[in-house]
């Protein structure tokens, strides 16, 4: 429905949308008036858009299959395994009703009932999967849509001792070169199991990620190369990294023949045999970040590490960390320059 405002003169206004960002203004005394011209042209206008549109009568369930579609040479699988298990799942309410007759309270009332049971990151990515649709099919369709506010990060690191008796727990199992690669070089699960022999040169120490195993639409691993450019990548290798590497040579093709879910077992189980917090894998990835962010390690050069598109994901993702590190590299630098006029003071006295 359009809103009416009234003009400091009295009078009364309705902005109606055309399409393509243009917008008609109805202005007149009579609020009532106003309002029922409004909705005549908003009528007309959808009736227009319905005639000149030859998806008009496609439902949201095909607008959603047909997008998937659309997508699926240029997304990951696993993007396209969550989409279609989306769209299966989170729009029942309206996936029979066409574009034509979706109306924005329709999709309001969704987005509430979901959010009621979901956290506001899995609504915003449904919301933004059935505006994508919409948008795709029905471009005019403009939808001022409420959503909920975005969850603060809350990024749980494992701690120094915690991975030190995890190291520990590892050693000569075939669980230590993946723990290895995740907690002390950054690498994704993906990214693990996905790396091959021929792309790992232990005497240089040297890492190339080029590839990585997800699961498809069907839940089947496929190999497949990083989802963006920074995600390809070079990394060196500590040398106990390298050693591990050493040690775990095997004839296969993948330098690790574990499945995702494997790993994930021998995981658990170490957390539980060692008395750490149930951290995921993924977080090994976090306390990686940590340990280049205590040490000072420039941001950039933490993103190209982790594989991160650019320095802004670091930030916030690890900002409240970079945060708590401030005074320490203020005290840094007030180190830094407390030996420089030490020194300018001392040839000072020495010259005179």
């Amino acid at each position: 429905m359009v809103k009416i405002t009234r003009l400091p003169s009295g009078s009364y206004r309705a902005r109606v949308h055309l399409g393509g960002g243009k917008y008609k203004s109805i202005t007149g005394k009579d609020k009532k008036d106003v309002q029922l011209k409004a909705a005549q042209l908003e009528a007309e206008i959808e009736a227009k858009s319905n005639t000149d549109n030859p998806y008009s009568d496609m439902t949201i369930a095909d607008a959603l299959s047909g997008y998937i579609d659309s997508r699926s040479n240029v997304s990951s699988p696993k993007t396209i395994a969550e989409y279609r298990q989306m769209a299966k799942n989170y729009f029942l309410p309206i996936t029979n009703v066409s574009l034509s007759d979706l109306k924005e309270q329709q999709v309001q009332t969704l987005v509430n009932t979901f959010s009621a049971s979901h956290s506001p990151k899995t609504t915003r990515n449904m919301y933004s999967l059935l505006h994508s649709a919409i948008q795709m099919y029905r471009p005019d369709c403009i939808l001022h849509i409420k959503l909920p506010q975005k969850e603060k990060t809350n990024i749980k690191i494992p701690t120094e001792n915690e991975i030190t008796s995890l190291l520990h727990y590892a050693r000569d199992t075939d669980f230590e070169l993946p723990f290895m690669l995740g907690a002390l070089c950054g690498m994704r699960m993906s990214e693990i199991i996905g790396l091959k022999w021929t792309a790992v040169d232990i005497e240089a120490r040297m890492i190339t990620i080029d590839a990585a195993i997800v699961l498809d639409s069907d839940n089947k691993p496929v190999l497949k190369k990083p989802k963006s450019n920074a995600g390809f990548r070079k990394i060196k290798m500590l040398p106990q990294v390298a050693d591990a590497f050493s040690r775990h040579i095997n004839d296969g093709e993948f330098v690790v023949p574990l499945s995702a879910s494997s790993i994930k077992k021998r995981y658990e189980k170490a957390l539980t045999a060692t008395g750490c917090q149930h951290y995921t894998f993924h977080e090994l990835r976090h306390y990686a970040a940590s340990v280049m962010i205590m040490l000072g390690i420039p941001v950039k050069y933490i993103a190209d590490y982790l594989g991160h598109e650019t320095e802004d994901m670091v930030n916030r993702v690890y900002g409240h960390i970079m945060a708590d590190k401030k005074d320490e590299i203020f005290a840094r630098l007030e180190t830094y320059y407390t030996g420089i006029f030490e020194k300018s003071v001392t040839k000072s006295v020495t010259d005179k």
